[in-house]
């Protein structure tokens, strides 16, 4: 196992972690209640409050990422500007993959959802009918992986692949088992709830597939060294708060407090070999060496800050991949 790999799983745990204030953050509910059972990951953002802050500008150019520019995609032909216009979302990735697979969501917003689905309709863009609803796509519709879009109602609207969104609207109708269904994660999003406008939850396992891009050398033993590493790992929650700087908060929740501690030693010994790795930026390795490793129970507690270019470059090398 390459300890200097590890910060990388950080930078890619905050893909949807920025500011934090108080919020009620019902779409979060939502997905518990239809999101499918399997999901590893769930990412929570409230746009809404995020534009109130005068770095929204600087913000953007690292939030609206991959899963949030092709949801752009399917609202701007139609006179929607998802900037302005969505106030929530929360994205969800299922199978053991984790983030490194094809994402779903939901996304809540001012937008005129029968509007657009006309127009959509006008368009004669690729649909499937599923359950009452029409489910549409930008793409041809017979990649398996092409992403579809349609409105639950007039304001929230779901989009994914086929079989993740026939899914979802499964679990809206209480058809299939959800994330309800999992006492842990429900637990896990209620302490996150109203905690922020953006937080996520994530499987060890998929935290562990987050950081493999960052490995060198064979990826079937990168993935087993990683797999070792966060066996103990139940669950990563995590939030990150914005100011001139950003800071970010990370609880690993292990099996036990044996398994802390141990995590807790790999964590400082990671850290403190900072210094003498010269390929990572100086400030990444500042943001490192910096970083605050407590235990508490169960819990490995990281917290650090830094420049928004540190968290720029988090986010361009997670998402390269």
């Amino acid at each position: 196992m390459r300890l200097s790999t590890l910060p990388f799983i950080f930078g890619a745990m905050v893909i949807f972690a920025l500011p934090a204030t108080l919020c009620a953050q019902g779409l979060a509910r939502e997905a518990l209640a239809c999101f499918p059972a399997d999901t590893v990951q769930m990412t929570y953002a409230n746009f809404a409050d995020l534009r109130g802050l005068p770095e929204f500008p600087q913000l953007r150019r690292v939030l609206f990422i991959r899963p949030i520019q092709q949801f752009e995609s399917f609202l701007q032909p139609f006179g929607a500007d998802p900037e302005k216009d969505v106030n929530e979302v929360v994205l969800g990735w299922r199978g053991p993959e984790g983030p490194r697979g094809v994402f779903f969501g939901l996304a809540q917003g001012s937008f005129d959802g029968p509007r657009i689905q006309n127009s959509m309709a006008q368009e004669k863009l690729p649909t499937r009918a599923y359950d009452g609803y029409v489910l549409s796509t930008f793409s041809s519709g017979v990649n398996p992986n092409d992403l579809f879009f349609t409105f639950l109602s007039s304001d929230l609207a779901a989009f994914g692949r086929l079989t993740d969104l026939k899914a979802l609207i499964d679990g809206y109708f209480g058809n299939k088992a959800t994330l309800n269904s999992d006492a842990q994660f429900v637990n896990w999003e209620g302490e996150l709830d109203g905690s922020g406008p953006q937080w996520g939850i994530t499987t060890g396992k998929a935290a562990a597939n987050l950081a493999a891009p960052w490995l060198g050398g064979n990826a079937k033993k990168k993935d087993a060294s990683l797999a070792m590493l966060f066996a103990p790992v139940k669950a990563v929650l995590y939030q990150v708060n914005w100011t001139n700087d950003f800071s970010v908060e990370i609880d690993l929740i292990c099996q036990d407090a044996q398994s802390a501690e141990t995590m807790e030693r790999l964590l400082r010994i990671w850290r403190d070999s900072a210094a003498s790795m010269n390929s990572r930026p100086a400030d990444i390795a500042s943001f490192v060496q910096e970083l605050q490793i407590e235990t508490d129970g169960r819990r490995v507690e990281l917290t650090g800050s830094g420049s928004p270019d540190v968290l720029a470059q988090f986010l361009q090398g997670a998402t390269a991949h």
